[in-house]
């Protein structure tokens, strides 16, 4: 605000509007550290493995929703002589296959490298929550 809006401020009101600051920055960086963390826990092979068959599963799943539900808003605009050739419901066998083989892969992945796993996902929770604390020290009154 400048020397002459501080001018008519208390000492109270100067030093509240700068712990303001101050935590809304504490929490810029805490924020911050938080996306880099991911990033790093991104980069490691195992975990990046399990994230990339996660969200392939979850691909196919909204997939799999989204041709069953456009599929129902075309067929009950069908006439009734497409509605005795085609079938109500669409045949999603070879995308159900691939989404229970998908499920079964990742089951294996969990199983076998579950120890790894909960090794990263216990350091990873550790080291948030140090950064957290350290953050929270740093900028305490």
């Amino acid at each position: 605000m400048g020397i002459w809006g501080n001018l008519f401020k208390s000492n109270v009101e100067i030093i509240r509007e700068k712990k303001k600051i101050v935590e809304s920055s504490k929490d810029d960086m805490i924020i911050k550290n938080l996306m880099g963390l991911t990033e790093k826990q991104n980069e490691i092979p195992l975990l990046k493995a399990r994230n990339k068959l996660t969200l392939t599963l979850s691909i196919f799943e909204r997939k799999r929703d989204e041709l069953n539900s456009t599929w129902d808003a075309a067929y009950e605009n069908f006439s009734w002589w497409n509605k005795l050739k085609y079938d109500e419901k669409l045949d999603l066998s070879d995308l159900d296959r691939q989404i229970y083989e998908l499920k079964v892969a990742i089951d294996k992945f969990d199983s076998k490298y579950q120890e790894g796993l909960t090794k990263l996902d216990h350091y990873f929770e550790n080291l948030e929550k140090l950064m957290c604390k350290e953050w929270s020290q740093l900028y305490s009154f």
